[in-house]
């Protein structure tokens, strides 16, 4: 026979904690089905009881009772018969018949009917949540808002009447005041978007009700004025200038680089740009540029002359001074004339005879336009040109050194040198200048005095018809020094009157200047070229001294083509002619 087993203590345990496990679940489930049913039953009784309500207001019409149109009835004040849970006390709002909001006691669940709908705001009937609840409407729901401007919109429906009040989710974006039912939007410095909150207070039949409204706020745009400079140069520093009032200006040389507190000076010819920011809390930051413009001056340029002239081969220098810029020089024909530059000399050369413009310049510089400045040169040939280097050099030339002499621009002449002190010569024409001529006339004879005209006495008035055709002869030699000239020459030991001959250019040779050429026995052969028996224009017998004769009074001394003196008559004007004597500085 068995005998019958209990339950072990841990299979109890293993029951027990089987079975609270299970009441954890169901527990909770069970209540929150029992509250759902409990606030289901509360919604619908609340419905049944408007539904009622309407029904009754709708049906007194018959009767001719008339319910007026009121926000705060009272639960009791319109009876009405219902089945079911029946509201134990509440406020609505009656309009056209119709309860459009209301807040009711039903089933200990306060609920909220408005906009044809119930639902349950809380459990527990107090006497505070019985109020209705408040409406409030805005002229609009948004509104954009540029600083500092602020503006306003308006409350247009607050159905409890509570005193209004506004506040911002953000103040650095806007701010917001109520006056009556006007309300004062401000921007900020912020440049974003936020919400106010409009909120009509609880009254004793309303609760407090709240309505939003969005800001946008944007930046305000600065009163900025921005110069830039256009001028010329002068040495002075320029830079733009930007003002703005309480404003924050940097500047900056590189766009986007605004380090600079200061507007950046140039003082150098140039354009350029100057970058500036312009900052302000609550305003759009502004950026621009600019241009500093400083054009170049005109240019300078002084030379020393305008004008000159120089002889081929030669060369002749200007000074240039107060130039802006590097100087270049150019010739308008290099076959007359060229030039170069050394710091500020112009060294102009001579290369053939005639006229040309130097042009100098002072080029375009950093600061400065080119300018430039011309100088006119005339290029001769020189007075003195030959083969022997001692016309030019330190060495003496020797007598019969051929030298030709440029007379002037256009005509040359062959001549011997007859005298060398180092720094000037003395030269007789290679021939005769001219025809043949008497050493005085009877005309000028007579003119300064003389009172016999024939075989005494006229050697002693001089050679004054001789002097007078060379002096005529001479007279476009430009390029021969002219001076006055006196002779005193010596004749029978008797010096002749002086006789002045004023702006000559040459002379005649002298007895005794002759003797020391050997013409006492036999004149050197340079002395006598073209001379000849023959006796013609090109070569005649010979050609006159300026000294009178010392054997006859109404003789003067010649040189013959045998190569001496020979005496000739005065007044004979058929055997000699003019042969000239100058003086001139070496080249």
């Amino acid at each position: 026979m068995k005998k019958n087993k209990g339950f072990t203590l841990i299979e109890l345990l293993a029951v027990i904690i089987i079975l609270s496990i299970i009441a954890l679940i169901t527990v909770p489930v069970i209540i929150n089905i029992i509250e759902k049913s409990s606030r289901s039953v509360a919604i619908d009784s609340t419905y049944n009881y408007i539904s009622a309500l309407e029904h009754k207001i709708a049906l007194s019409s018959l009767d001719n009772k008339v319910y007026k149109d009121k926000e705060n009835y009272t639960l009791d004040e319109i009876k009405v018969d219902m089945k079911g849970k029946v509201p134990t006390r509440g406020l609505y709002t009656l309009k056209n018949r119709s309860v459009k909001q209301g807040t009711f006691c039903t089933n200990n669940y306060i609920v909220v009917y408005e906009n044809n709908k119930a639902k349950v705001s809380s459990k527990g009937c107090s006497s505070s949540s019985l109020k209705l609840p408040g409406s409030i409407k805005l002229s609009n729901n948004s509104g954009n808002y540029t600083y500092p401007n602020s503006g306003t919109f308006e409350v247009i429906e607050n159905i409890s009447g509570g005193d209004l009040s506004c506040t911002s989710n953000d103040e650095k974006i806007a701010t917001c005041e109520v006056s009556g039912n006007v309300v004062t939007v401000t921007p900020k410095t912020k440049e974003d978007t936020t919400t106010l909150t409009i909120t009509s207070a609880e009254t004793n039949n309303y609760r407090e009700a709240k309505v939003s409204y969005l800001v946008t706020t944007t930046h305000g745009l600065l009163s900025v004025t921005a110069n830039g400079y256009e001028g010329i140069y002068d040495g002075e520093s320029y830079g733009i200038t930007v003002t703005s009032s309480g404003s924050t200006i940097k500047y900056g040389t590189v766009l986007g680089t605004y380090n600079l507190d200061e507007s950046p000076t140039y003082t150098n010819a140039g354009t350029y740009t100057v970058y500036y920011q312009v900052i302000k809390e609550g305003y759009k930051t502004v950026t621009s540029s600019k241009n500093v413009v400083i054009n170049k001056a005109n240019g300078s340029l002084n030379l020393s002359s305008e004008s000159g002239e120089v002889n081929v081969g030669k060369s002749i220098t200007i000074t240039a001074s107060n130039q802006t810029g590097t100087l270049s020089c150019t010739s308008d024909n290099n076959n007359i004339a060229t030039c170069s530059v050394s710091n500020n000399t112009i060294t102009v050369n001579g290369i053939g005879s005639g006229n040309t413009t130097i042009t100098v310049k002072a080029l375009e510089s950093t600061n400065y336009k080119s300018t430039s400045k011309t100088y006119t040169v005339t290029i001769k040939r020189p007075i003195l040109e030959s083969t022997n280097s001692c016309i030019t050099g330190e060495n003496i030339c020797t007598n019969g050194t051929s030298v030709t002499v440029n007379v002037n621009d256009t005509t040359s002449y062959n001549f011997y040198v007859i005298g060398d002190t180092g720094s000037e010569l003395t030269l007789i024409m290679d021939r005769n200048l001219g025809g043949r001529v008497a050493w005085i006339s009877q005309a000028d004879y007579e003119a300064v005095g003389g009172i016999k005209w024939g075989s005494l006495g006229n050697n002693e008035k001089g050679p004054l018809t001789i002097l007078r055709a060379l002096k005529n002869r001479t007279a476009n030699w430009t390029n021969i020094p002219s001076y006055s000239y006196t002779l005193t020459d010596e004749f029978n030991n008797r010096v002749y009157k002086p006789i002045e001959v004023n702006d000559v250019r040459a002379r005649l040779l002298t007895k005794s200047e002759a003797g020391k050429y050997g013409c006492n026995s036999k004149c050197a052969s340079y002395l006598v070229g073209n001379t000849s028996s023959s006796n013609t224009e090109e070569n005649p017998y010979g050609y006159w001294t300026s000294t009178g004769s010392g054997s006859y009074s109404h003789h003067a001394t010649g040189i013959f083509y045998t190569g001496g003196f020979n005496d000739m008559t005065v007044r004979t004007s058929g055997n000699y002619g003019i042969r000239p004597v100058i003086v001139i500085p070496k080249n």
